[in-house]
């Protein structure tokens, strides 16, 4: 059956892409479909919400600065949102929906390389309303980063469980310190005060059990899949 699409022409970033969300009712024997297109940014990453699915895109590279855009898409047929951001996440488990706000882990690199592996990564959390979100000509103010931790080298690894937020920075092993170690950052997330914990092994993996977090990953200079 034909689907009905709704497009919304938001701020447009330097490379263009249609974000589309179908939604179809599976109950109905016509399979009726609706669709939402955002016409805006290439994606960088997106996450799935109850409510809403969320598009990173990537704007433009200056040093250690990375200028995004960030849509909302909601799954029940409203219209689209957005909202101009700045740095990048790591991966699908960097964001959170929650509260009433969207709580992103963002990266800051030197270069222009994508890869979760740059050093001079500085670590932070974006937490803003969701009712921030509008046309995408607005920013995301710079008091909803929180600092987290800088990684020098190394691969990040980040989860949000229950109401907390673990961030690991991995040390790749040297001739001077062949062990593999982390840094570990650990903070609850509507209120971000991290603590770090040093750890004795290259953590590639982060894994909620139930309300506790287990830390994966190989230790004493054995060669990591991360």
């Amino acid at each position: 059956a034909p689907s009905r699409g709704t497009v919304n022409e938001l701020a447009l970033t330097s490379g263009i892409a249609f974000h589309t969300v179908t939604s179809c009712d599976l109950a109905n024997r016509a399979f009726q479909c609706e669709a939402t297109v955002v016409i805006g940014g290439s994606p960088h990453e997106f996450y799935v919400s109850r409510s809403a699915v969320y598009v990173w895109a990537i704007e433009s590279w200056s040093g250690r600065q990375v200028s995004s855009m960030v849509y909302r898409i909601p799954v029940g047929g409203a219209p689209p949102t957005a909202l101009r951001v700045r740095g990048t996440p790591f991966n699908h488990f960097s964001f959170l929906e929650a509260d009433g706000a969207l709580q992103v882990v963002v990266a800051n690199r030197t270069g222009s390389d994508e890869s979760q592996y740059d050093p001079a990564i500085a670590v932070s959390l974006l937490r803003v309303g969701l009712r921030r979100f509008g046309n995408g000509s607005t920013r995301a103010p710079e008091s909803s980063y929180s600092s987290l931790l800088n990684c020098e080298s190394g691969g990040v690894e980040n989860r949000f469980i229950d109401q907390y937020l673990l961030v690991s920075c991995a040390r790749m092993p040297t001739d001077t310190v062949p062990g593999a170690t982390s840094t570990v950052s650990v903070s609850r997330w509507a209120a971000p005060s991290p603590v770090e914990i040093e750890t004795p092994l290259l953590v590639s993996r982060i894994e909620p059990l139930g309300t506790h977090a287990v830390l994966a990953g190989p230790s004493r200079g054995d060669t990591p899949d991360l």
